[in-house]
């Protein structure tokens, strides 16, 4: 009997040592909170076959400078056209995309966008400097000082050529279109017309912008779903900010974003009717 008791005992103990969970291990420290913005953009990075068109390289108003700004340094590119017309000229801030990063201040030439509104305010006698920034490498258009910086730049232009408020515009392709939500986020108002094109941005940021939009996108981008482009346009509204939205059919991210850019988006930039 004794025995049987004994085996009976060491058996329960044999079962609740099985049955017992092993301790825990301590919960890692949470990462620290991100700043607004930073991870968002596009992470897209384009064809390394795209380059800048020869026409445009060569052009002979191609200006290339560098601007400083509370210690931090950026390239630019500018096209000044048809300052012999009467009247203020427009100032167009060109952001590219992934692609378009470094410090050669070329390949930022390369963004869809630049080539086709250098054509279009020539064909249509716009008085008009286009302004293209380069982004360095590892950073981004939504950092905050990378924003602070391309203000500034855009306000020293703006100074310079003498360009009323009304006239001041914003476009940006791709991590070029984060950068414009991330930049009428942080400064409401600032520009007159955004024209984001490939992108999408964060729909709670919407309550903060100010100003009009038109945000241009393939049907068949893969990169940035045009349903996000969809819910951005419906926020921005619902904020009461006007917001055309133009679906490309058929169109993936880059085919999207040179279709956009010749399509009656530039029309709606410069306050023209198509």
């Amino acid at each position: 009997m004794r025995r049987f008791f004994a085996v009976l005992l060491l058996s329960a103990a044999l079962t609740e040592l099985c049955s017992a969970r092993p301790p825990r291990p301590p919960r890692p420290p949470r990462p620290p909170h991100p700043p607004p913005y930073r991870g968002v953009p596009t992470v897209y990075l384009g064809p390394p076959e795209l380059e800048p068109d020869r026409a445009v390289l060569d052009d002979r108003n191609l200006f290339r400078g560098r601007f400083d700004c509370a210690g931090d340094s950026i390239c630019y590119c500018s096209f000044a056209e048809n300052m012999e017309l009467a009247g203020t000229p427009f100032l167009v801030l060109v952001l590219h995309g992934r692609s378009g990063s470094g410090n050669d201040n070329s390949r930022q030439l390369a963004n869809p966008a630049v080539k086709s509104l250098l054509d279009y305010v020539r064909a249509h006698r716009i008085k008009a400097v286009l302004l293209m920034p380069q982004c360095p490498r590892g950073r981004y258009w939504v950092d905050r000082d990378m924003m602070r910086t391309v203000v500034a730049l855009a306000d020293a232009k703006s100074r310079e050529y003498g360009v009323p408020a009304s006239k001041q515009l914003l476009t940006g392709f791709s991590m070029g279109g984060g950068g414009c939500f991330a930049l009428a986020a942080e400064h409401p108002g600032r520009f007159a017309r955004i024209l984001v094109v490939s992108a999408a941005g964060l729909t709670d940021t919407a309550r903060t912008m100010r100003g009009s939009f038109y945000i241009a996108i393939g049907g068949a981008d893969r990169a940035v779903p045009p349903a996000n482009a969809e819910r951005m346009a419906r926020a921005l509204r619902d904020h009461g900010c006007p917001a055309v939205l133009e679906i490309i059919p058929g169109r993936d991210h880059l085919d999207g974003g040179f279709a956009a850019y010749r399509g009656p988006a530039r029309d709606w930039l410069f306050g023209r009717r198509p």
